[in-house]
């Protein structure tokens, strides 16, 4: 470990044992290449900013090393996405041909289409379908429900709630409300 031209030796000395631990910690990790990377990198740091503390300097060092590992990251995705994009372009080049909108206003015509529809029979034949199924779901379901506890239940609920109206209108017929 060297001492930077002009330093003080003793400031050195307390420096390269800082260095020296941040170097144990990182083999304490099991990342020898890491400290290898921290031994080639601190003294040759250190001699350029000799003010600097050994905290500044493992944080240009962290900055460095994480810069390389970016790099490298970007430049393998790089290579990835090299990869999938022709994969995408030659699915994309499977999809059905959709034409291309030449003016937005186009659309417009569509609204003209539901005119047409409302008189087209077909379709009133399906709404007079539907109309038959659910009025035969409620007579099978009225008369499922005939002669059972739901049906006399019902009817004391319902009753209930006609008296409870009757109430609720005499009520508001009585009552005066300022304007």
């Amino acid at each position: 470990m060297t001492t930077p031209a002009g330093a003080n030796p003793f400031n050195n000395l307390l420096w390269n044992q800082e260095a020296q631990q941040v170097y144990n910690a990182m083999e304490a990790q099991n990342d020898k290449a890491l400290a290898a990377a921290w031994l080639a990198f601190y003294p040759s740091y250190h001699a350029a900013q000799p003010s600097f503390s050994v905290a500044q300097v493992e944080q240009a060092f962290l900055d460095e090393e994480l810069a390389g590992g970016l790099s490298t990251g970007i430049a393998q995705t790089g290579n990835v996405l090299g990869q999938v994009a022709p994969a995408v372009g030659a699915a994309a080049n499977t999809l059905p041909n959709v034409p291309a909108v030449t003016n937005p206003l186009d659309y417009l015509k569509d609204i003209g289409n539901v005119f047409d529809k409302l008189t087209d029979p077909h379709l009133w034949l399906r709404v007079g379908e539907f109309i038959a199924g659910g009025l035969l779901l409620y007579l099978g379901l009225k008369s499922a429900m005939s002669g059972t506890a739901v049906a006399s239940g019902t009817r004391q609920a319902t009753s209930t709630a006609k008296k409870s109206h009757k109430l609720v209108k005499r009520v508001a017929e009585v009552a005066v409300i300022p304007k």
